[in-house]
């Protein structure tokens, strides 16, 4: 198996300070690449906000003993912040994946299991670790729900702090594993237009609240990038293919709208706006795999636990 260690990638910079890259298919972001677009996981010291008590978990110290394990980071998201010297020890998201899963065919379906890691060095989140699926057809990451999976959360203070994360970390591999399964399920679930329609309303109130929610329908929400996202071979549109669907397009956002300004009535183009942010992205992904252990249920197909 042929894996690049000079891996290439694809970034983007946003809000202040933010950055997030991801590294193209059957290849991994490397220990120097990580260094020169998020340094903010080297860090080995607490921010000066924090009492002596925060104990440092330095997310490197895990990627050392993650890829001895065979598994490599994909992609990152690092949160901005109004505070410029704040900038260095932000909130931070990692996505691993197995060694064997950056260039093989997918285990379940067309996805591969991941793991998906938060920490910061600024107080604002304790070390979380998520169960998380990667579709290969769209190159997309998703989180799964917490009450499936129950992630595992540290704090930054107590004792054995990265013993805890490195214990909790092997627990979420065994549960991003079983989420393929929970996938083939939602995969044998068809629905009707309708019905596509209703889950691609639903989710969009999961991304937007009342006041700034944009003039499109649960249709556009489920609307196909790509051929390969029309229906499954049989003719069919599983759960499966509409809650990615709707994940997509709500996270990476370009949805085209009109929006009509409330004072002078002047209408403008206006295009959905991706999620940034390492929170919003772990917060509307949740969501989005529960709305649709939900509607399986709706469905009378609960999914298996």
């Amino acid at each position: 198996m042929n894996i690049q260690n000079h891996s290439s990638f694809v970034s983007s910079r946003f809000g202040r300070g933010g950055v997030r890259a991801q590294a193209h298919r059957g290849e991994y972001l490397t220990h120097e690449q990580l260094e020169r677009i998020a340094p903010t996981i080297f860090k080995a010291e607490r921010h000066s906000s924090r009492s002596e008590r925060f104990e440092v978990i330095p997310t490197f110290q895990l990627l050392d003993g993650l890829e001895k394990e065979g598994f490599y980071p994909v992609k990152v998201q690092v949160g901005g912040s109004k505070d410029v010297e704040k900038r260095g020890f932000t909130k931070h998201l990692l996505r691993l994946r197995r060694r064997d899963d950056l260039t093989g065919t997918p285990k379940v379906g067309d996805s591969f299991p991941e793991i998906v890691i938060v920490n910061a060095h600024d107080g604002t989140a304790s070390y979380q670790i998520h169960a998380g699926l990667f579709r290969l057809v769209c190159s997309n990451g998703l989180t799964v729900s917490d009450d499936n999976w129950g992630s595992v959360k540290v704090g930054h203070t107590g004792r054995d702090v990265l013993g805890k994360v490195i214990e909790g970390t092997y627990t979420v591999l065994d549960n991003a594993v079983q989420a393929l399964e929970q996938a083939a399920e939602l995969r044998a679930i068809p629905l009707t237009r309708e019905e596509e329609g209703v889950f691609g309303e639903a989710a969009l109130r999961l991304r937007y609240d009342e006041e700034s929610l944009p003039k499109i329908t649960g249709y556009d929400v489920v609307r196909p990038r790509r051929g390969a996202d029309y229906a499954e071979r049989d003719g069919r549109n599983s759960l499966w293919l509409t809650f990615n669907k709707a994940q997509e397009n709500l996270v990476r956002g370009g949805l085209f709208y009109r929006h009509q300004n409330e004072d002078t009535r002047r209408i403008t183009d206006r295009r959905t706006r991706p999620v940034q942010s390492a929170d919003g992205d772990l917060k509307l992904n949740r969501a989005l795999w529960h709305l649709a252990k939900e509607f399986a249920a709706l469905k009378g197909r609960a999914l298996a636990a």
